[in-house]
């Protein structure tokens, strides 16, 4: 079975340059431990994401924020005094 996981960063060409610049930035930074990340996502739009090239994707996480932070909540949550 081939793992496909991290295409982007070990097949030549499908990083864009801009993924590609933050890739080699990542690598002499930090150790290692987690391997090359194969996208550099950039920014968000609702259910899209971008990468640092421009290409759009469909985000299927969800309302998972970043290092599992909680979102802010549906109604007011007023202090007890």
């Amino acid at each position: 079975m081939t793992d496909t996981r991290h295409a982007a960063a070990q097949a030549p060409g499908l990083a864009g340059p801009a993924t590609q610049r933050l890739q080699k930035r990542f690598a002499a930074a930090l150790m290692p431990s987690y391997g090359l990340p194969p996208l550099a996502l950039a920014a968000g739009r609702g259910c899209r994401v971008f990468d640092a090239d421009g290409r759009e994707y469909l985000d299927l996480i969800g309302r998972h924020p970043p290092g599992g932070v909680p979102g802010p909540h549906e109604q007011p949550v007023h202090a007890r005094t």
